[in-house]
């Protein structure tokens, strides 16, 4: 004997029909008369409308040139002649880029290779340190790995006025950390 429950759910009611056809008609209904009373008066919106029709008529006729008054350009033409569109582009009217200040270069610090090797031997990962700002103070960056996992990392980092107490706060807060867990 076969399930007629499925049957019935997928039939039209005729009743569930009308219901929706009279709300959609009384939404189109509301809508209307809420634009009749709330909505621009016809005058405001025929400047629109107009500039709406006409760009509409440009776009199915093919009609390339643009709203009236606007200037067309011809890429076309730089290539004709590479040489003269190099010429097209004053550099000399650019601001230059402003001079950059050289970071001092912590990497070869021979004082900060002791700190660094115990962050490393504390588990530390991608350990840097690098100067901070124009005040001359320095920040140690670390990952360290949640319980011994590759996946989930937690980050150290510490400002100091040099990059030595940088590099041993951020080892004490690894050690603080790995006695709290």
């Amino acid at each position: 004997m076969a399930d007629t429950r499925s049957d019935k759910k997928h039939a039209s009611n005729p009743f569930q029909t009308l219901a929706r056809a009279v709300i959609m008609m009384g939404t189109l209904v509301v809508g209307a008369l809420a634009w009749c009373v709330y909505g621009p008066p016809p005058e405001q919106l025929a400047p629109l409308l107009n500039k709406a029709n006409q760009l509409v008529n440009q776009a199915l006729r093919g009609d390339a040139s643009g709203p009236a008054g606007a200037p067309h350009s011809d890429t076309l033409a730089a290539w004709d002649d590479p040489e003269a569109a190099l010429k097209m582009l004053p550099t000399d009217a650019w601001p230059s880029a402003p001079e950059l200040a050289a970071a001092p270069a912590l990497a070869g610090d021979p004082a900060l290779g002791a700190p660094i090797r115990q962050l490393e031997e504390l588990g530390a990962h991608e350990v840097a340190v690098d100067a901070w700002g124009q005040s001359g103070l320095y920040r140690c960056r670390c990952v360290v790995p949640v319980a011994g996992s590759v996946d989930f990392l937690r980050n150290f980092d510490a400002v100091e006025s040099t990059a030595d107490l940088a590099a041993q706060r951020v080892a004490a807060d690894i050690r603080a950390w790995q006695a709290g867990r």
